[in-house]
């Protein structure tokens, strides 16, 4: 009997844990089931981006997260580049690339809306050119006339693109370009093919970085150098108002001794950089006052591996005399209070090195790009190799739809109709406004052909002969008893035929002209009813007409 209890016991206690196993697999499938629609809809609705800074010496990328709370550096890698030249690559050096660049972006979870790749400064050709155009809308065209003479190549071998930031008088704009080898971008785009990624923009590493710093800070005002480091490139960018001034990238000397990419920190290293560097800034600072004058400099900002070397950081501050910092880059870039800036450090990411992003600064810019919309915004890559920014509208729209459902059914066919009517007045108004648009700018160009026409006439019109002014001239010189029956007028000169008392004293007469030269009879005089029949041929004196003419006027 107590054997039968104590197996009864035993096939309940069984029982209530097969129960609890069973409400624990129920409870697992839930929560894999929210984690999963949760990760399918912060896919559809959270804006994300990955970057890639190419770095002749070292690759770096970053994964960025936009969402409710603001952007965050999701995840990072760098490895250094195992592609040493454009020209001789090797095989197992791209397949090195791929493996590294295939691992990161193949991770799961990890999807984008824009592939951004970041050209270092050194590659690029940037510079400022006044554009003159009635309107800005006409640059592009004008440009594809003008870029020519601002490269020291033939456009066919460059990828290029331009921003208007102001204008220098009304009719002359200021424009920044862009220009890269197309060589640089056909051979990532195509190498990044092989494992069918596609960038959607290719941006300048100056404007990264010059973007990155407008994202960190409250205001744009005032001047600010940049100073980055990554293996042997250095770059120097000066940002004045939110905008870079002054931007020049270099190759340092092999006598600065890099590991990996990245910098050796001993104190013969440090120096050796730092001489370098302090000599590049007094250079950059001494052009920049050339061109616009004698302005402050509030603070250099140290970026990528520099960040980490503090002592390169005072050794700079006390050979400058100019204030130096380390650009932070956290993992949480969140608004605070709306504001710039950035919320507290994630702890998930950071230990104790609030820096620890920085060797990450260039490519964290790139990425911001795919975030928000900086003062500075170029895409290198041509259009036909652009790939497809993510559309991911019409999930959004039916989840929103779908919520919209369920928390407010009385007030949806009402917003629909209402965003309808809207919708339907908005693309009136812009159909009308697209259809005057185009007439004006048909206007603006006719006008400028015009202008090209009168300008092209008054040309043709310098140097020729008035026929007024050489009538006038025979009516003041000629004698009141002259007859003139016939005159043939050409640029190269006058026939004139008629009768006079005496035809011989005509040549004198008209050689005394400031405007006739080499004045000579057309056969001989004859007699007719008494009087002289005479023909006469002229040349034209252009410089005495012009001076007689100007004493009548």
């Amino acid at each position: 009997m107590t054997s039968m209890n104590s197996l009864s016991d035993l096939k309940g206690k069984i029982k209530g844990y097969r129960d609890r196993i069973n409400l624990l697999n129920h409870l697992n499938e839930g929560i894999k089931f929210i984690e999963e629609k949760g990760r399918v809809i912060d896919r559809l609705y959270f804006a994300k981006s990955v970057a890639m800074n190419i770095n002749p010496d070292l690759i770096g990328m970053v994964y960025l997260s936009k969402g409710l709370n603001g952007i965050k550096v999701v995840r990072t890698h760098s490895f250094t580049n195992p592609i040493a030249s454009l020209h001789s690559p090797t095989k197992e050096g791209e397949e090195i690339f791929l493996r590294e660049v295939g691992k990161f972006l193949h991770e799961r979870d990890t999807d984008w809306d824009e592939l951004i790749i970041g050209v270092p400064r050194s590659s690029i050709i940037l510079k400022y050119i006044p554009i003159p155009s009635p309107d800005e809308r006409l640059i592009k065209k004008i440009l594809e006339f003008e870029i020519e003479r601002h490269l020291p190549m033939k456009v066919d071998d460059v990828y290029y693109d331009f921003q208007v930031v102001g204008r220098l008088e009304k009719n002359i704009f200021k424009v920044l370009i862009g220009a890269v080898k197309r060589e640089f971008i056909d051979y990532y785009v195509s190498l990044l093919k092989r494992i069918h990624i596609e960038p959607t923009i290719a941006d300048i590493s100056a404007l990264a970085l010059c973007n990155l710093l407008s994202f960190n800070t409250t205001s744009d005002k005032g001047v600010v150098v940049l100073l980055n480091v990554e293996g042997r490139e250095m770059e120097i960018d000066i940002v004045r108002d939110g905008v870079v001034s002054f931007s020049r990238g270099m190759r340092l000397d092999n006598q600065i001794k890099i590991y990996g990419g990245h910098i050796i920190s001993n104190q013969e290293n440090i120096g050796k950089l730092g001489d370098i560097i302090v000599s590049e800034l007094h250079t950059a600072i001494s052009s920049l006052k050339r061109l616009e004058g004698d302005i402050p400099i509030e603070k250099i900002l140290l970026t990528g591996k520099l960040g980490e070397i503090k002592e390169l950081c005072l050794y700079i501050e006390d050979r400058t005399k100019i204030k130096s910092e380390i650009l932070v880059c956290r993992a949480d870039m969140s608004p605070v209070n709306g504001k710039k800036g950035m919320l507290n450090r994630d702890k998930n990411v950071f230990v104790e090195k609030p820096s620890l992003l920085t060797e990450f600064s260039t490519a964290i810019g790139l990425g911001l790009r795919g975030m928000t919309k900086g003062k500075l915004n170029m895409n290198l890559l041509p259009v036909h190799r652009r790939s497809k920014r993510k559309d991911h509208s019409v999930f959004i729209t039916l989840i929103m739809l779908f919520l919209i459902i369920i928390l407010a059914p009385a007030s949806v066919f009402s917003w629909i109709i209402r965003d309808r009517l809207i919708l339907s007045q908005l693309e009136r108004e812009l159909t009308e406004v697209k259809s005057k648009a185009s007439i004006v700018e048909k206007m603006n160009i006719k006008s400028i052909e015009l202008e090209n026409h009168i300008r092209a006439f008054n040309k043709l019109k310098e140097g020729r002969l008035s026929r007024l002014e050489i009538i006038r001239e025979l009516t003041d010189i000629l004698k009141p008893d002259i007859w003139l029956s016939e005159i043939y007028i050409t640029d190269e000169g006058i026939e004139i035929s008629g009768f006079a008392n005496a035809a011989s004293n005509l040549i004198q007469v008209m050689e005394n002209s400031p405007v006739f030269t080499n004045v000579r009879f057309d056969g001989t005089i004859t007699k007719d009813g008494g009087r002289e029949r005479f023909k006469i041929k002229t040349g034209i004196e252009i410089e005495a007409r012009s001076q007689k003419l100007e004493v009548k006027s």
